[in-house]
Order: structure tokens, then sequence, then C-alpha cells
């Protein structure tokens, strides 16, 4: 799958994480341990970043773990098997951490 970088998006703010890194650990239940990008083996300063799909009638935001250099660039990147969570998702999150 492709995917680009939304760099308007770092202002957005997870309702119940302490960041959008730890948002998609929440809600994946994985260990952010590397870039999702396919052939980035980047594991220094991962962030949750905002992308979009790219080629699809998909508009919708998600987060996926970007190294800091590709959370900086605009181009068009392709992942792997890394789960996209929507943005959307952040009252799925507060409802889980309401519930433990």
């Amino acid at each position: 799958m492709i995917v680009k970088n939304i760099l308007e998006a770092t202002d957005d703010k997870c309702t119940c994480c302490d960041s959008w890194i730890a948002h998609w650990v929440n809600i994946t239940h994985s260990a952010a341990s590397k870039c999702s990008i396919t052939n980035c083996k980047g594991t220094e300063g991962l962030v949750g970043a905002h992308v979009r799909k790219v080629g699809s009638s998909d508009s919708d935001s998600y987060i996926i773990p970007l190294c800091s250099n590709h959370n900086q660039s605009d181009k068009n990147f392709e992942i792997g098997s890394t789960k996209l969570i929507p943005i959307t998702s952040t009252n799925l999150c507060h409802k889980i951490w309401t519930r433990l």
C-alpha cells in the first residue's frame, strides 16, 4: 500500500493518549519498533504520523509509526503490513481506557 504523510496535521492530538505513537500502540497492541516504510530500518525518533492512502477513494487519515526522517517528508511511501489506525479511533481508544 502507498501512503503519503500529512504534514499539516501535527497539531491534532489524541484525546486520551500521551502521543500518537502511544495511541497506535494502545489500539494495535503491537510494539512500535521501527519505521513502517518498506526498507527503512529507522528505529530512532519514532512518531505516530498522520498519513492518507494514495490512489484510493478513501480520504480518511490514519496513524502509523514513522521515523523522524520520513515524518518530515511529503513523498509517497510504500508500507508493508503495518496496521493503519483511523484517526476516528480516538473515540474507541477513550472507551478502552475508561473501562480499565
